[in-house]
């Protein structure tokens, strides 16, 4: 089932709630019917939307302003119920937006994702955010290895089942340095302040239940991701044409 990102469940609100809030119901009561016994959920940061919390953790405030937080969070309170419920083994991750080889570059991760494949490709890029903003994603290498983590976790050690994960955070102009420093001809320029108005506030991802739970470690660092993601780029740009 493919899920509806942040653009297109704002557009659609519809098929958002059809697809993200339906389709895992579907899920989690198909895994009933058949016995499955184990569920993944893919949830994002995004239903903390709001909490305006220096530190945010698994239990800081969820109030999502957008339908596709919204839709999001459904699943979540779904999956939540069928494991009370039924013994359901649901295990829930919520991302940072996503970046690297494979990613969506048309969701709200866009900017993290095209300040690095553009000049990868050889193209010029306009970030459309002020230089000091906050840029905050989870490597998708990293990403896919926490699903496999997750599903082979011991349920002896899986309390809680809920973690969320960190990733890697930098700062816009941070990554375009990176990226100059690896590819000197990179063109990245930066909108005009005025688009998204003044930096934004640094928050803090506690991701210690995780470490502690299924011993999660992120492997890669922004830089490393960075380094990574444009020699995927630059060795296969068809594939990002």
């Amino acid at each position: 089932m493919r899920q509806l990102f942040a653009k297109d469940s704002d557009a659609d609100l519809w098929n958002a709630y059809r697809v993200n809030a339906g389709g895992s119901y579907r899920i989690l009561e198909a895994a009933r019917l058949f016995d499955v016994g184990q569920v993944i959920y893919f949830s994002t940061l995004g239903t903390h939307t709001g909490a305006n919390v220096p530190v945010l953790d698994e239990n800081s405030s969820q109030r999502p302003a957008s339908m596709y937080g919204a839709t999001k969070l459904t699943g979540e309170l779904l999956g939540r119920a069928y494991r009370h419920r039924f013994g359901l083994d649901l295990r829930c991750v919520p991302f940072p937006p996503l970046f690297g080889p494979g990613a969506d570059v048309d969701t709200f991760s866009s900017p993290i994702n095209r300040i690095i494949q553009e000049p990868g490709l050889g193209r010029p890029y306009t970030v459309p955010r002020h230089r000091e903003s906050p840029m905050r994603g989870i490597y998708l290498k990293d990403a896919r290895r926490a699903f496999l983590e997750l599903q082979r976790a011991s349920p002896q050690a899986m309390k809680s089942r809920f973690c969320v994960l960190e990733g890697v955070e930098s700062t816009a102009d941070e990554m375009a340095e990176t990226v100059h420093a690896i590819l000197p001809e990179a063109e990245i320029r930066f909108a005009d302040e005025t688009l998204d108005g003044a930096a934004g506030t640094r928050t803090t991802i506690n991701e210690s239940r995780a470490r502690l739970e299924w011993g999660w470690k992120a492997r890669y660092s922004m830089d490393e991701a960075i380094a990574d993601f444009l020699q995927e780029v630059r060795g296969d740009p068809e594939r990002y044409g």
